[in-house]
């Protein structure tokens, strides 16, 4: 069956105009996702608006036995929000974040990183969450979430309470630490191999204005900038959080530095001054404002490849490193970025989750863009070799929400961790429904 040719009367009974198949004027737009490489094109996509709609698709495809992908908001890097003559699970029409009364807040499988902001604003609250406002809630989560906050808060998986998942059997539960504690261990760090997750639950952090600033230095000081941030970094102030940019806005590359302050706004230039930036621009905002700063860097449909690390310090060899791969940044848009971790996201013990890497300082990542589709080939070719070097210099680590299909993950996580994991894969999914980009295998007891 192909994805031409499918037609399921009980999928279109149900679902009627949510379920969109090819031919469907809305069906190039409903299997796009955030990466314009990908052009995968799926037997249906099926706008689900709840738990028992997730269900019912699961019994569908898998009674056709068809593929199955989740699509949250689509940002995943390698596109495994659609699937090749499968059937997608679009939680879009769950696109909600609901403030309760005892302060937590209930995100839905749909709902995008500033929905979730905009919610816990209004009650001076936060969830520590990304950097950018179209990322989904769900992925983000599921692969445990790092942004400007992460150094007083943690990481988004951090702060969450409880999640509802529809299994590959289609069954629906509420799993926490108390239901499930070796699941709920799974499901922050590679959530999306064990089930589609329709409900979050976060506990909100007390969140005022944020101080947001940004500085640029030029190529030939940005390894003294580079080396100085790694040096301080470990005696910077929790609230402050980070970000280096290696961009190219004109002709000669930069670095942008920007920072956000979120404890007392009094206090922000002197928890900046160690770092020792030029004068930029600084303004007290919203905290959703400040996510939207860097959307415009992101846009959907843009032909991204990305490769991510992580580094236990950021010296003179690391500094040394990011500035020789400016030097050579392709045409296009290759960024280089470092942002702080540290602080609140190591005080977790490392075994408390399954997200690797927490004693990591910083995450790097290594960005391709070319909207050109002729550049692409020279793009990947600068990222994959300035990332081995600065890789090499790194911890063996990865942020998994930056990685696509090429990352080896046994290696990453380590033998352990990967075998534990792929127990709870047996245990929830041994038929191997579900299969993103950081695929977890199932495999028994034994």
């Amino acid at each position: 069956m192909t994805a031409t040719t499918i037609r399921l009367p009980a999928l279109e009974r149900h679902f009627g105009d949510r379920a969109i198949l090819p031919g469907d004027a809305r069906f190039e737009a409903a299997r796009a996702v955030w990466n314009g490489t990908v052009d995968t094109r799926p037997a249906a996509v099926l706008r689900c608006a709840d738990a028992a709609d997730v269900a019912l698709a699961l019994r569908i495809a898998r009674a056709e036995g068809l593929p199955v992908a989740v699509r949250g908001g689509g940002h995943q890097i390698a596109g495994a929000a659609v699937v090749a003559d499968g059937v997608v699970l679009d939680l879009s029409p769950m696109r909600y974040a609901d403030i309760s009364a005892d302060g937590t807040v209930s995100v839905g499988g749909g709902a995008l990183l500033g929905d979730l902001d905009r919610a816990t604003d209004r009650v001076g609250r936060v969830v520590p969450a990304g950097t950018v406002s179209h990322t989904g809630v769900g992925g983000l989560t599921l692969g445990g979430g790092v942004g400007w906050l992460s150094p007083r808060l943690g990481l988004t998986c951090d702060s969450l309470i409880s999640v509802d998942l529809v299994t590959a059997a289609g069954e629906t539960r509420t799993v926490d630490a108390g239901t499930d504690p070796d699941l709920f261990w799974a499901l922050r760090g590679l959530g999306a191999n064990f089930g589609v997750a329709t409900r979050f639950v976060f506990r909100t952090h007390p969140q005022g204005p944020v101080v947001a600033g940004r500085s640029e230095v030029p190529l030939d000081r940005t390894a003294e900038v580079l080396t100085r941030i790694g040096a301080c970094a470990a005696e910077l102030p929790r609230a402050l959080g980070v970000l280096a940019r290696l961009e190219r806005p004109a002709a000669v590359p930069v670095l942008g530095v920007e920072w956000v302050w979120s404890a007392d706004p009094a206090d922000a230039a002197a928890a900046i001054r160690p770092l020792g930036l030029p004068a930029g621009t600084v303004r007290t905002r919203r905290f959703p404002a400040v996510q939207t700063t860097v959307d415009h860097r992101f846009p959907h449909g843009g032909r991204y490849y990305l490769k991510p690390a992580q580094l236990a310090e950021l010296g003179p060899a690391q500094a040394e490193a990011l500035v020789e791969g400016a030097t050579r940044f392709p045409a296009g848009d290759p960024q280089l970025e470092v942002l702080r971790l540290g602080g609140a996201v190591a005080d977790v013990p490392q075994e408390a989750t399954a997200f690797p890497g927490r004693a990591a300082a910083f995450a790097v990542n290594v960005t391709a863009r070319a909207d050109d589709p002729a550049l692409e080939a020279a793009q990947r070719r600068w990222a994959r070799e300035t990332h081995a070097v600065i890789a090499g210099l790194g911890t063996g680590g990865a942020y998994l929400n930056f990685a696509d299909r090429e990352l080896d993950l046994a290696t990453v996580l380590g033998a352990p961790v990967h075998d534990r994991l792929r127990r709870v894969k047996h245990r929830l999914d041994p038929d191997d429904v579900f299969r993103p980009a950081q695929h977890i295998t199932p495999r028994p007891e034994q």
